[in-house]
């Protein structure tokens, strides 16, 4: 657990030492949806980014599991530094330097929280397209 809270915090930018204070890096949010052109995307504040992070650490472990990748909705890619954190289907894929966690989402919390905060940037028809594909 020492270890996951450690990487959440280094993954999202936080550092800390006597010249470098407590940095936040804001996420960068992109709605996996399209095929052959820009998937939307916008960035979350540093608040948002914080509550991100603490939902994340707070969800428990998984087994590895395969993402899908159908044709239109595919879930969330969240960019956080140099870590991608690919939430999808009640999975929660972490990566960083090439090491993969999984995590479970099995109301499927984080999509629908991300999908929220994409409202003012989302056309609201995409907003309707993946609200239906998510539980109510």
């Amino acid at each position: 657990m020492l270890l996951l809270l450690a990487l959440l915090l280094s993954a999202c930018g936080q550092t800390t030492g006597p010249n470098s204070g407590s940095a936040v890096t804001q996420a960068r949010v992109e709605l996996d949806i399209f095929s052959g052109r820009p998937n939307p995307e916008w960035r979350l504040p540093e608040t948002d980014t914080a509550q991100f992070k603490e939902k994340l650490a707070a969800l428990p472990v998984a087994t590895p599991g395969q993402l899908a990748n159908p044709l239109g909705y595919r879930g969330f890619i969240v960019h956080l530094g140099e870590t991608t954190v690919t939430v999808q289907n009640g999975l929660v894929r972490t990566t960083r330097a090439g090491e993969m966690t999984y995590h479970k989402d099995p109301y499927r919390v984080m999509e629908q929280w991300l999908l929220n905060t994409g409202r003012p940037f989302l056309d609201e028809e995409i907003f309707n397209v993946v609200k239906r594909e998510l539980p109510a």
